[in-house]
């Protein structure tokens, strides 16, 4: 298989989903993954900072404005952003920022 020569989220998805699909029916013994743990420090109320109200869109097809992306989040999450900045087009892709009122929001317009 030929990879494409930029990176593709759902190429990396079904190349690793492919893989799997082998594994399982050749029925090869695949050792188990164990979790790392995490840090067990104690929680300390972590201050929310710009960047945690930020988040990245990125391979938006030309053409696709700002509103674009207020309507279809407010439609799909019910979650609107504050500010979204100026769609920047590179080749046949853009990409822009989008700022959420809380670290809250920017957590639910990404799931």
């Amino acid at each position: 298989m030929e990879m494409p020569s930029i990176h593709d989220s759902v190429n990396d998805a079904r190349v690793a989903m492919d893989c799997c699909i082998f594994y399982k029916d050749a029925e090869y013994e695949v050792p188990r993954v164990l979790k790392t743990p995490r840090n067990k420090a104690p929680e300390r109320r972590k201050k929310t900072t710009k960047s945690d109200k930020l988040l990245v869109v990125h391979r938006l097809p030309a053409g696709v404005l700002p509103e674009h992306l207020t309507e279809m989040l407010l439609s799909n999450t019910f979650v609107s952003p504050t500010n979204v900045a100026d769609i920047v087009i590179a080749g046949n892709f853009g990409k822009t920022t989008l700022e959420f009122h809380s670290s809250a929001h920017a957590t639910l317009a990404f799931e």
